[in-house]
C-alpha cells in the first residue's frame, strides 16, 4: 500500500480495537485525542447510538476529511496523545493482524507501542496535506522505531515529492568487522510509492566524519518504476579504528536534494569494528 485515504485508515484501525460503542463514538474520541473540537461527544448515552451519530460514523466508512476538520486540529496534531489513545484501545491480541493490514512486514517484531506511534504519525499526514490520499508512512515510521532512532517532537514525516515512497529491507544493516577488514554492504530498496525514480543517487553524507570508508561515496541509482526492487552494493573498509559508527546515506535527486528528508535513518549502515591480535 503506497497511499491511503483517511476513511480507509479509520475503517481498518477500527477492526482491531477493543470493544467500542460504535464507529461514531470512536471518530469523536479520536478527534478529541488529537486536539480537535470539531465533534462533541454527547453527554447522554442515548444520544451515542449509530442513528444519532450517523454523520460521524461515515468518516470511518466512506467520507474524507474536510479542510475545516483538518483546520480544527493543532499544528502539529498531538501525536503523543493519539499514540496513547490508539495504544490503549488497540486489542493486544490483534496487533500482528493490524500490522499486516497496514502493510508492516511480517519480519518485524510485534510491538504495540511502535504500531500506535506509526498510526498516530500517519494521521498527522492527513492533517498537514491538502488532499486526502496521502503517502502511507506507517511502514517507514515503524522501521524507524525498530532501528532505535529517537523521536523528534513535532517532526513531520514525508517525502520531498508527493506520491514518492521507499522501503529499505533492514536485514544485514548492522556489520561487525575487524579493524582492517574490507566487507560489502547491499541495500535492497523498494520503490513503494507511485513516482518513478530518475537521475538519483545514494550519497554517503558523513563520510568525512566517521572512520570507516566506502569504495564509493556517491552511487548512481538506476531508473526504478513504482513497485520495483533494486539492489545496490558497495564495499566498506574499517581503516584500523575500533568503535561503533553510523554511516549516514541519503537518496538525492539531480539537484542534490534529499528525496526523503524525514527518512534519514533508512539508508544508514551501522559498523562495529573491533581489534583482534
Amino acid at each position: 500500500m503506497s497511499t491511503i485515504k483517511s476513511f480507509e485508515f479509520f475503517r481498518d484501525l477500527y477492526r482491531y480495537l477493543v470493544k467500542q460503542e460504535n464507529q461514531g463514538v470512536f471518530i469523536i474520541n479520536f478527534f478529541i485525542a488529537g486536539g480537535s473540537s470539531y465533534f462533541t461527544l454527547p453527554k447522554s448515552k442515548t444520544h451515542r447510538t449509530t442513528s444519532y451519530l450517523e454523520n460521524e460514523r461515515h468518516y470511518a466508512k466512506d467520507r474524507v476529511l474536510t479542510p475545516e476538520m483538518k483546520a480544527s486540529f493543532p499544528k502539529p496534531a498531538r501525536v503523543d496523545e493519539l499514540r496513547n489513545f490508539i495504544e490503549t484501545n488497540l486489542d493486544s491480541d490483534k496487533v500482528r493482524d493490524c500490522m499486516n493490514s497496514f502493510g508492516v512486514p511480517a519480519s518485524y517484531e510485534v510491538n504495540k507501542r511502535y504500531l500506535a506511534r506509526a498510526l498516530a504519525v500517519q494521521f498527522q499526514m492527513f492533517i498537514v496535506r491538502g488532499d486526502d490520499d496521502v503517502d502511507n508512512v506507517i511502514i517507514s515510521e515503524y522501521q524507524r522505531q525498530v532501528l532505535g532512532v529517537e523521536d523528534e517532537p513535532n517532526m513531520f514525516y514525508g517525502p520531498l515529492n508527493n506520491g514518492d515512497d521507499v522501503w529499505v529491507e533492514d536485514k544485514g544493516r548492522n556489520h561487525k568487522a575487524k579493524c582492517y577488514e574490507t566487507f560489502e554492504h547491499t541495500w535492497v530498496i523498494h520503490n513503494s510509492g507511485h513516482q518513478s525514480w530518475y537521475s538519483r543517487r545514494l550519497v554517503f553524507v558523513n563520510a568525512a566524519d566517521v572512520r570507516p570508508s566506502a569504495s564509493e561515496t556517491e552511487i548512481e541509482i538506476p531508473e526504478t518504476a513504482p513497485g520495483e526492487i533494486i539492489k545496490i552494493t558497495t564495499s566498506f573498509y574499517a581503516r584500523g579504528f575500533e568503535g561503533k559508527f553510523d554511516c549516514i546515506w541519503e537518496m538525492q535527486d539531480c539537484d542534490g536534494n534529499n528525496c526523503f528528508p524525514n527518512y534519514r535513518w533508512i539508508f544508514n549502515v551501522a559498523i562495529d569494528t573491533i581489534f583482534e591480535a
